[in-house]
């Protein structure tokens, strides 16, 4: 069994410069996980890009993907790059097990997930945020 603090230690963190301040200014990241797929990078790019809320701290993890996911993702415009998080995992943990390990790098007080094969709304991040601002701590899980 490997540890968790091995595998912590073992990934490969790309911050991009405005990163800080995104989570500064937001009270959720976006976490995005994928794993061979590069079949849907381009897409998820367009999603990313066309929300209406656009200064959300983004984080992207590649759970040791084979494809050419990862170098697709380093090619993104730097406009997103700048205020995002790339980690890529040492080995395939599998989609809940890569989002254990790295809810480390989130700095924010929420999480809003996307999925590689899913396809999401220009307000998805949007419609997320005010639900939890408008929502009491009674009717939230913390």
């Amino acid at each position: 069994m490997i540890s968790s603090q091995k595998l912590r230690s073992s990934r490969e963190i790309i911050t991009g410069p405005k990163y800080r301040e995104a989570t500064d200014i937001n009270s959720s990241t976006v976490y995005l996980g994928i794993y061979n797929g590069s079949s849907f990078v381009a897409s998820l790019l367009q999603q990313i890009q066309t929300q209406i809320t656009k200064s959300f701290p983004l984080i992207v993890v590649d759970n040791a993907s084979s494809d050419e996911g990862w170098n697709q993702i380093l090619a993104w415009p730097q406009e997103v790059l700048d205020r995002a998080r790339l980690i890529r995992n040492p080995i395939n943990l599998g989609g809940t097990g890569s989002f254990t390990l790295n809810l480390d790098q989130v700095e924010t007080e929420w999480v809003i997930t996307m999925h590689q094969d899913d396809t999401y709304g220009p307000n998805h991040v949007a419609v997320l945020n005010k639900a939890i601002a408008d929502s009491s701590e009674d009717e939230i899980v913390l």
